[in-house]
């Protein structure tokens, strides 16, 4: 068994520098835990290095400092001996001024460190895994114009500079103003910044005090995005389900090529549709059920619910079935009901899955990638698919212009107001802990809280758009049935 001196010859480095052994170590707080065995070898190595030099004041007396540098190995040495050549200075204050501005830390770096500590926050507290995919995901976006600036540089007309080439960017991919985007970009890129501040990488964090760039009176609501019925609802579903790309045809072409991009187009035009219309039916968010997967119902009611994995139907006490799910933005409630029209959803979304990509007894997703069945659509959670095949049906069938939080989330809320149930009720069905406000605000019409002319999820006349997809399902497959009390 190692000792803990032992332990720690693990996690430091030693150099030669200028004639002059030198060791580089972690934080001592890092060193203690690594020795009392709360952390392993492998976490103490994700924290910053530390080089421990005798630096002298402005009257000539000495004493010993920790400089924290970077996690990578060779950055660490790198900025060691920076720090060792600045010290031989008579002003070695402000050669560490000059040197946090020109060592080359650009906002690209210190975001690859960042994420190699599972992304802190300034309290070094890492963050779960939902939330680093969330601010990931804008972080990641802003480096694109960001990444080479560095902090001690960046001012309100740089930050405005990044607001017009933003702007540009989502007026040339039909996204709307991009200022939402401007704003939270900007503001994964303060939270990348509170960090480095934290860990005196930076002295200040220039996105702190920035401007909002969305005006409060350019937002618009879900609401405004959702059909106008049931029927429009069922209309832009069944061109989802029905629709066959023809480009192999109109091109008079029998290339092989073509000819399957044309048959994976139509697939993955199928599987949003069964997006779309899972969305309506659940309320769930556009990014929330990418990592459902079929697993084999359960039969009698669970101990502990919760534990299940996203995607499993199970049964209650009270004759009822649920679906165990995912949210994110701290949803609370992890559990949707089967209701008749999401029951029945889901026979003949099963049934076409099966007949389609063949039955398995491994675990696939609900909605899974064409090109491969045992991944998941939008699994790198890129939407832009969703939004324009949903932009092309509503051009096709003669509607509005609809977004997907529009067609499915406030769908949902509409269909529940018609039912009758009140926004209190609807917020803890769609996970949320605001007793409604978020509804009345965002999802809901202000001006219709009864829900309009009785929605539901059925049209007034003929079948489900979803039947349509097991009407030709193969007849040696057996469907899923699911209990539609």
């Amino acid at each position: 068994m190692n000792t803990g001196e032992s332990v720690l010859t693990n996690v430091q480095i030693a150099f030669e520098f200028q004639g002059a052994k030198r060791v580089l170590n972690k934080n001592p707080r890092v060193q203690q835990e690594l020795r009392d065995g709360k952390i392993t070898v492998a976490e103490a190595l994700l924290e910053p290095w530390t080089i421990r030099l005798s630096v002298a004041d402005d009257t000539g007396k000495k004493s010993q400092k920790i400089f924290t540098l970077s996690a990578d190995d060779n950055i660490a040495q790198a900025q060691a001996k920076s720090y060792i050549k600045g010290n031989g200075t008579t002003k070695f204050e402000q050669f560490l001024k000059a040197e946090s501005t020109k060592r080359g830390e650009s906002l690209g770096t210190l975001a690859a460190e960042w994420e190699k500590l599972n992304m802190p926050d300034a309290a070094q507290h890492p963050r779960d895994d939902r939330a680093r995919d969330n601010l990931k995901t804008f972080l990641d976006a802003a480096l694109e114009f960001w990444k080479d600036k560095i902090p001690g540089t960046i001012n309100e007309v740089m930050m405005n500079q990044f607001a017009t080439w933003r702007r540009n960017k989502c007026k040339e991919n039909g996204r709307g103003t991009g200022d939402r985007s401007i704003d939270l970009e900007l503001g994964a890129l303060s939270c990348l910044c509170d960090w480095a501040k934290s860990m005196g990488k930076i002295d200040k964090n220039p996105f702190a005090e920035r401007k909002k760039f969305q005006r409060s009176k350019d937002v618009t609501h879900c609401h405004e995005f959702m059909p106008d019925s049931d029927e429009q609802w069922h209309d832009v579903l069944r061109w989802c389900f029905t629709r066959v790309s023809n480009q192999a045809e109109k091109r008079k072409s029998t290339g092989e090529k073509l000819i399957a991009q044309d048959a994976l187009y139509t697939l993955r035009l199928r599987v949003i549709g069964g997006y779309l219309a899972f969305c309506g039916l659940t309320g769930l968010r556009p990014e929330e059920p990418v990592m459902l997967y079929r697993l084999a119902e359960l039969k009698e009611i669970p101990g502990n619910p919760i534990k299940l994995k996203p995607g499993t139907v199970f049964p209650l006490a009270t004759g009822e079935r649920k679906m165990r799910v995912e949210r994110n933005k701290n949803g609370q409630n992890k559990f949707v009901k089967l209701h008749p029209a999401l029951a029945d959803f889901l026979t003949h979304w099963g049934q076409w899955l099966d007949s389609t990509f063949g039955v398995s007894e491994i675990a696939r997703p609900w909605f899974p990638n064409p090109e491969k069945p045992s991944e998941p659509l939008f699994a790198d959670m890129d939407f832009t698919p969703l939004i324009r095949r949903l932009s092309e049906a509503c051009e096709a069938c003669g509607a509005h212009r609809m977004k997907p939080k529009g067609f499915g989330r406030a769908f949902y809320v509409r269909v529940r107001r018609s039912q009758g149930e009140d926004d209190a009720t609807i917020a803890g069905e769609l996970g949320q802990t605001t007793n409604g406000q978020l509804i009345r605000t965002t999802y809901g019409n202000p001006e219709d809280m009864a829900g309009g002319a009785l929605f539901d999820w059925l049209p007034k006349e003929g079948p489900a758009a979803w039947q349509i997809l097991s009407s030709n399902a193969a007849t040696n497959i057996t469907a899923v049935k699911f209990n539609t009390k």
